[in-house]
């Protein structure tokens, strides 16, 4: 223990911001020092006394730094981390001396007399070693338990509680970095890197898949609301469009059975929507200074973002969807209404496909599809097979028959039509104008229809060996060998 005396004459040393190059210190004792003489530099400028500077580091290191274990009593081990001055000095990055006087103030604050009698050391000691650990997110942990808990068990409906939960998982999480620059918010559209999905729709009967083809904007689209059934990301009953980034992974997640068809067709985005991209959550990490309070609190809800990813995109079974759902269906929801940041759907992860494939989801109000825009009076025919010398083979066509040239030359849209390879217009007609309440935010590539037919199926799997043991008991139940 040192000499309280030897100690007050330590606290009464001042350091200035010039000493401190750390920047969140050296900015509060510009805001908050004094203009007095620096015992480091000797320097006159603004000051504050080495006890309050020593008062940050404690708390700093109460944040962000553990005191590693001593080595063993046979020196087997190596004590892990940086000796305690050391520590200080990168930490606040200061001139050892002024490490050493706040080490010296901090060890006298923590000394104990009955451990330094058997030997123990205690904070701050001189020959003690520390290393900075990232805060737990423990109680961000809790709450996402408590909010899954509260929507399975409790309150579905204008649960405040739920509401209150997403709001401090969500706020401001357009504004965090990530370690590798990548937005949580994705700009996707026209003039964008993402600028287009896939959708796949499974079909087990010929007929139904042909009456599809007539229509496919209508029937590959997002189903109307009367027919939607829940999803990961969709309550029942609300209308969203479930795509990915490729015509493979859309087919993977549709999961078709063996002798099925999938229709699958590319959806490009014809207005600028924002997306929040979930995969780049596990990159997500705040900027900081280990003496801002803040910034311990901003490292622990980091912490807890770089696993919500996977808590949102598990793979749920079955006869689980139900239960397991409620929580995405009601991040959807917050996500799809509230008005902090804007945004028209999410990407994220896929579950049946390996490596980095990407999903997405776009809320009602982004997922109108563009009406095909058809003469009116026109006969649609569809045939899913063609014949040669060697018999009947699948081939898919849609042929449209109009009634007369007249009602075409009578039509006063001249936008070019999306048209099938196999017949062109110059000029056409949208009898949906009237049908869609909202402007089109993405549209069908009519060139990119494909009917798939389903195989086989491929899975993909980890072999855990079943072990099993055989013990004899005697009488008594007691085990022999």
């Amino acid at each position: 223990m040192h000499d309280e005396e030897d100690i007050d004459k330590l606290k009464k040393k001042n350091i200035c911001s010039n000493c401190v190059e750390e920047t969140f210190l050296s900015d509060k004792i510009q805001e908050q020092g004094n203009k007095r003489k620096c015992t480091y530099c000797k320097n006159t400028d603004k000051c504050i006394s080495i006890e309050k500077l020593s008062t940050y580091v404690e708390e700093a290191f109460d944040r962000h730094y553990i005191r590693t274990q001593e080595p063993n009593y046979w020196g087997e081990s190596e004590q892990e981390g940086e000796p305690v001055i050391g520590a200080i000095s990168d930490a606040a990055d200061i001139p050892e001396a002024a490490a050493e006087d706040i080490q010296k103030i901090l060890e006298n604050k923590y000394f104990d007399f009955e451990m330094a009698k058997i030997g123990e050391e205690t904070e701050f000691s001189e020959n003690s070693y520390y290393d900075e650990v990232l805060p737990t997110d423990e109680e961000w942990q809790s709450l996402w338990y408590s909010f899954e808990e509260i929507l399975k068990s409790e309150s579905r409906y204008f649960n405040q509680e739920a509401l209150k939960a997403l709001s401090s998982i969500f706020d401001g999480i357009h504004t965090m970095p990530t370690r590798n620059g990548n937005p949580l918010i994705l700009d996707a559209g026209p003039d964008t890197t993402c600028k287009s999905f896939f959708r796949a729709r499974v079909f087990q009967s010929q007929e139904k898949l042909l009456e599809a083809l007539k229509k496919p904007e209508v029937t590959l689209g997002p189903p109307p609301s009367h027919i939607a059934i829940a999803g990961r990301m969709n309550a029942h009953g609300i209308s969203v469009f479930y795509g990915a980034m490729s015509a493979e992974v859309a087919i993977a997640e549709v999961r078709p059975p063996v002798g099925s068809k999938v229709a699958v067709a590319e959806f490009e985005i014809i207005k600028p929507l924002r997306l929040l991209n979930l995969s780049a959550f596990e990159e997500v990490f705040p900027q900081g200074s280990i003496f801002d309070p803040q910034f311990a609190q901003d490292l622990q809800r980091a912490t807890f973002l770089r696993t919500l990813c996977e808590k949102i995109t598990r793979p749920v079974m079955p006869n689980d969807e139900s239960l397991d759902y409620l929580t995405t269906q009601a991040i959807a929801d917050f996500l799809a209404t509230q008005t902090i940041f804007p945004i028209d759907g999410i990407l994220f992860p896929s579950v049946q496909v390996e490596g980095d494939m990407l999903n997405v989801i776009l809320f009602h109000k982004g997922s109108q599809v563009e009406s095909i825009e058809i003469p009116e009076g026109t006969e649609i025919k569809v045939s899913g097979f063609a014949q040669d010398d060697d018999g009947f083979y699948p081939e898919y066509s849609v042929t449209e028959w109009v009634n007369t040239r007249k009602e075409l030359s009578n039509l006063v849209d001249t936008k070019p039509r999306n048209l099938l390879p196999t017949y062109e217009f110059e000029k056409i007609h949208n009898y949906h104008n009237n049908q869609v309440s909202t402007k089109p935010t993405i549209r069908i590539v009519i060139e990119s229809i494909n009917v798939h037919h389903v195989k086989r199926a491929k899975y993909k799997t980890e072999i855990y060996p079943v072990s099993r043991n055989l013990h004899f008991k005697d009488p008594l139940n007691k085990e022999i060998f």
